[in-house]
């Protein structure tokens, strides 16, 4: 990624064993979902910025290849353009407009399921009133970006197990536990909290629900949602994050400062992760790093917008894939 970082900042020192444990979390392969690289709960993750600075160079675990994210963008193209075709033949993704969704007009059947390997609060076991603020959470973003999704919970369910409590991406025990747990159908979030070794969380992206139905859906680390005691993502915007890759969206540091970057038009390229709220520009395309987009890895006090063109690509994947 061919762009210097012009911004300033105070350089932040962490120790090499920080470092060492948060280049191996980032060395997980990727199999067409998403996860957010996070640090152990350990001294490293005491102050979560400084200790993610020392790895913004790092490919994290969850994104995708410039190869992968091409490939689903043209069976998106040709998913919108079968459903709009024009008097010229069939549209590119340029010209072919969303399904014209209103605001707040689609509603989610949310199923959340936490798994907790006790009783404690320590263990997992989440209240409802956590899961609920959640759901609140999930309303709030969407709603203030007039996207079309209205998230309603329709069941949460406690499972205590150990394996599971700590299963990985891609593992058999994420496999057992999609297997068992898993509600509804493409349109259904199925939303699994527990206490993820190494990430925030992942998901499943939109062009494999119907395909794979019960591996479908988004987990994120207990201890993120509001009210949880992972310091600096502790509000609920890591599930706002994957939910976003859930209806199809990107990394905003995707592609880098390559002309398709996100392939959203009016998020500004950006050329890795950014883990702090301060101003930085490290692309020479215009307009400087959207580092209060939800789709970056910036903490939730500055995570706060999605923008006009992820409005309309959510749209998109939910008429081509999930509706």
């Amino acid at each position: 990624m061919a762009s210097s970082l012009r911004a300033t900042r105070t350089p932040l020192v962490v120790g090499a064993a920080c470092v060492v444990a948060a280049l191996t979390v980032l060395a997980a392969p990727v199999t067409g979902s998403h996860a957010t690289a996070s640090m152990p709960d350990s001294e490293c993750a005491t102050n979560p910025t400084a200790a993610r600075l020392a790895v913004r160079d790092a490919r994290d675990s969850g994104d995708l290849t410039a190869a992968q994210a091409a490939a689903i963008e043209l069976d998106l193209r040709a998913r919108l353009a079968a459903r709009a075709p024009s008097s010229t033949g069939l549209r590119t993704r340029a010209s072919v407009s969303t399904l014209s969704l209103a605001a707040s007009s689609v509603t989610v059947p949310v199923y959340v399921h936490v798994i907790r390997s006790g009783t404690a609060a320590s263990q997992g076991n989440l209240s409802d009133s956590m899961v609920s603020a959640q759901i609140a959470a999930l309303n709030t973003a969407h709603r203030n970006a007039r996207s079309p999704f209205v998230f309603k919970l329709v069941s949460t369910s406690r499972t205590t197990n150990s394996v599971w409590f700590t299963a990985t991406q891609n593992s058999v025990a994420e496999s057992a536990m999609k297997r068992s747990l898993h509600r509804g159908g493409t349109n259904a979030l199925n939303l699994y909290t527990l206490n993820v070794p190494g990430v925030l969380g992942w998901s499943t992206l939109p062009s494999s629900a119907s395909s794979n139905l019960l591996n479908d859906g988004v987990v994120v680390r207990f201890t993120t949602l509001p009210g949880g005691t992972y310091v600096g993502y502790n509000s609920g915007d890591t599930a706002v994050h994957e939910v976003g890759h859930w209806f199809g969206l990107y990394h905003v540091f995707q592609g880098g400062c390559s002309t398709t970057g996100d392939y959203i038009s009016d998020t500004p390229a950006q050329a890795f992760a950014q883990y702090s709220c301060g101003f930085s520009d490290t692309c020479t395309a215009p307009g400087t790093d959207p580092v209060s987009n939800f789709m970056g890895y910036t903490p939730d006090s500055c995570m706060y917008t999605f923008s006009a063109g992820q409005v309309t690509r959510m749209s998109d994947a939910w008429g081509a894939y999930r509706s």
